[in-house]
């Protein structure tokens, strides 16, 4: 039976990977093959220790991270949907609008003031 210890440090190798390759493709099945789990105890364990699960957790990185390119002003928002992992601008774009209350465009806008 693995300590407490050790699978938090576990843990922690799958949290490090996500945010290194949140930005490829990479589903729950994936990570949880990758570091040894059944799917559905990694997605109740990941639940447990983020208090999301793995896709919304992967999502909400994407997103910061594409907020922090619109602020830098050096991309257009179809770069920054597919450099975040976004294979689809359109949904993006609604990604986008439904975490911050508005699109990539109006924050582009607001994002000076």
């Amino acid at each position: 039976k693995p300590s407490l210890v050790t699978a938090d440090s576990k843990f922690k190798d799958v949290l490090d990977f996500v945010a290194a390759n949140f930005c490829n493709d990479i589903s729950s099945s994936e990570l949880s093959r990758r570091f040894g789990y059944d799917e559905a105890y990694f997605c109740r364990r990941f639940k447990s220790v983020t208090g999301l699960t793995p896709m919304n957790y992967i999502q909400i990185l994407r997103l910061e991270t594409a907020k922090e390119k619109i602020k830098s002003g050096n991309f257009k928002i179809s770069e920054i949907s597919a450099l975040c992992g976004f294979k689809d601008s359109s949904y993006f774009t609604r990604c986008f609008k439904k975490r911050y209350g508005m699109t990539p465009a109006e924050y582009t806008k607001v994002k000076n003031l």
